[in-house]
């Protein structure tokens, strides 16, 4: 989108040659035609991507990935910037996704987090020519990409992303709003005219007429309310049930165990239980980084206080998550459970926490509003008040008497001039 710092967050030639590096030292583990045949594999796919030839480098970093016993991470993420760079967007976020879901470099995370913030607002830029949500949604998902990046490995380019993603997400927010007041008007509008063709319009008061369209108001801004803030405590609801399946399964695992279930088995399902308690921890780092950006930009003392609770809770959930997910590779289901229990318990806490901050949040508001609506009916009651011309006049001629009081005092203490005596 306009305005982000880089185009693309491909390796450079530093870069490449630290990934050359990496994937020559993994092919020494094959036989000396297979490992050469890797290598060159590479270069000439790095060089496609180099001199500007996206496509062509994504079927050579495929044949490359074919050659390799296994996914090489480097590799993965080079053909995602292929993709990115031919403008093949889901198969670009696949690979880096791919990427994130090894045990893959920091500095291999961060630029894979980069890029998919990258891809989140090119669909931004897609969606704000048809509808505004979907590019607010997907600009939120990229400020928390580039958060993580920066996270991931110090970035300046994804700092700055961050800041320039906001000032983009604010401008969509500003104008939604303006839209909807816009839409708001015209069914008022449309509503006045239906009531003035009633024929029980004449038997309803003006304050009835004015108490319906505050409390349609009311409802229309209640269903306008940002989905973000208001499914919080529901994702965590729903995170919590997700880990809480989670520790069933590795329940389960123990239980095979026990029963002298082949090794080879064992170890297969509980790599798998691994990467998935590791994908739930991503997503409650997500949840965590969403509630701290909530915090800071909250104007209300009691849902921030609550934010912050939120957030502390979710670091706890964290780390109970990340042990799990080591006791789970080391084979160790039922510390993993324990773990796993302790990250329900955490997670549940978290949207109860969550939720005090929304109903924090909406009280704040519907006090706003009713102290808008109680200014906007003094302002009428006294706009409607007669002139009282008799009133008018007693305070006229009262502020004449205090003036004519005051000239009187003001020449009792003025100072008596003394005659020259020298």
């Amino acid at each position: 989108m306009s305005g982000i710092a880089k185009q693309l967050h491909h390796p450079g030639h530093k870069r490449a040659v630290a990934y050359l590096a990496t994937i020559f030292a993994f092919s020494l583990s094959l036989s000396p035609a297979r490992a050469d045949d890797l290598t060159a594999q590479t270069v000439a796919a790095n060089k496609l991507l180099q001199d500007g030839k996206p496509i062509e480098a994504v079927d050579a970093y495929s044949a490359a990935l074919a050659a390799a016993p296994s996914p090489i991470p480097e590799l993965l993420f080079n053909r995602g910037c292929a993709q990115l760079a031919g403008n093949k967007l889901p198969e670009a976020e696949a690979d880096f996704r791919s990427v994130l879901a090894k045990n893959a470099p920091d500095t291999l995370r961060s630029a894979s987090f980069y890029n998919l913030g990258q891809i989140e607002s090119k669909l931004a830029d897609a969606a704000a020519e048809k509808t505004i949500p979907d590019a607010i949604e997907h600009l939120r998902r990229a400020e928390r990409c580039f958060r993580s990046a920066a996270a991931a490995a110090p970035d300046p380019a994804a700092s700055t992303n961050i800041d320039l993603i906001q000032r983009r997400l604010a401008a969509l927010l500003d104008k939604q709003k303006q839209e909807q007041q816009k839409k708001d008007k015209e069914d008022q509008k449309q509503d006045k005219s239906k009531d003035s063709k009633s024929p029980n319009s004449k038997d309803q008061k003006p304050s009835d007429h004015k108490n319906n369209e505050q409390q349609k108001s009311d409802d229309k801004k209640q269903q306008q309310q940002n989905p973000e803030d208001q499914n919080l405590s529901d994702d965590l609801n729903k995170l919590a049930d997700q880990q809480d399946q989670q520790s069933k399964e590795s329940k389960d695992l123990s239980k095979q165990s026990e029963q002298g279930a082949p090794k080879d088995k064992m170890s297969e399902q509980q790599k798998q239980a691994a990467q998935k308690q590791n994908d739930l921890q991503k997503k409650t780092e997500q949840a965590t980084q969403q509630a701290e950006s909530k915090s800071g930009k909250s104007q209300d003392q009691k849902e921030k206080a609550s934010l912050d609770k939120t957030k502390g809770t979710l670091d706890k959930a964290q780390q109970a998550q990340k042990q799990a997910e080591d006791k789970l590779k080391q084979g160790d289901t039922k510390s993993a459970e324990e773990l796993q229990k302790e990250a329900v318990k955490q997670l549940r806490d978290a949207a109860q926490q969550a939720k005090q901050a929304e109903e924090a949040k909406q009280q704040k508001e519907q006090a706003d509003q009713q102290k808008q609506a109680e200014q906007q009916q003094q302002g009428e009651e006294k706009q409607d008040k007669p002139f009282d011309a008799t009133a008018a006049q007693i305070l006229d001629q009262e502020r004449r008497d205090k003036q004519m009081r005051d000239r009187i005092m003001r020449q009792r203490v003025r100072p008596v001039p003394v005659p020259k005596d020298w």
